[in-house]
C-alpha cells in the first residue's frame, strides 16, 4: 500500500471479450477509493458509483505527457490498453511515454491498471513492466458453467 489508496505497481488484466475484465478493474478500483485513493481513468472508462455519478477523474493526455507534480498518489485505469499502447506500434510515441511514466511511477506513487483482450496485442515494454497479470474468463463458456447452468455474466473467474 502506499500513502493514499490500495493498488500499486502495474496490474495487467487480459481474456476474452466478455470475461469481466473492466469489470475487474471497477473491482480494484472502488477498493483503491475505499482506501481513499484517487483514481484517473483514460478517455472511455469511468468509474461510476452505480447512479451515474462519476467517482474517478478524467487522465488527458497533457497530464500523461507533461507529468504536473499533481500526478502523484493516483490510480491510473485504462480500459482496452491496445488502442493506446499496440505491439503493431512499438516503436511509436505513445508507448515510449508508458515507458516514461512508468519508469516515473515509484518516484511518485501511481499504480496502473490495465485490460487488453491479448496478451500479445501488447508492446514488449509494458509487459516487461507489469507486475501482476490477472486472466478474466465468464465460466458460463466452461464445461462446469454449462453443467451448472451457470448465466452469462454471472460468475466471472480471475
Amino acid at each position: 500500500m502506499f500513502g493514499r489508496g490500495a493498488i500499486e505497481g502495474i496490474v495487467g488484466i487480459t481474456g476474452p471479450e466478455g470475461g469481466g475484465k473492466s469489470l475487474f478493474m471497477t473491482y480494484l478500483a472502488k477498493i483503491h477509493q475505499v482506501y481513499g485513493g484517487r483514481v484517473l481513468a483514460f478517455p472511455g472508462y469511468e468509474l461510476t458509483d452505480g447512479k451515474g455519478k462519476v467517482l474517478s477523474e478524467k487522465l488527458d493526455i497533457d497530464q500523461w505527457i507533461t507529468m504536473p507534480p499533481e500526478l502523484r498518489d493516483v490510480l491510473i485505469c485504462i480500459d482496452e490498453i491496445q488502442n493506446y499502447f499496440n505491439s503493431l506500434r512499438h516503436m511509436a510515441v505513445m508507448s515510449y511515454l508508458f515507458a516514461n511514466l512508468a519508469a516515473q511511477r515509484r518516484h511518485r506513487n501511481i499504480g496502473i491498471i490495465y485490460t487488453v483482450q491479448d496478451w500479445g496485442w501488447l508492446d514488449n515494454r509494458i509487459r516487461w513492466l507489469t507486475h501482476v497479470l490477472a486472466i478474466c474468463r465468464d465460466l458460463w463458456w466452461s464445461p462446469w458453467g454449462k453443467e451448472e447452468g451457470i448465466k452469462r455474466g454471472e460468475l466471472i473467474g480471475v
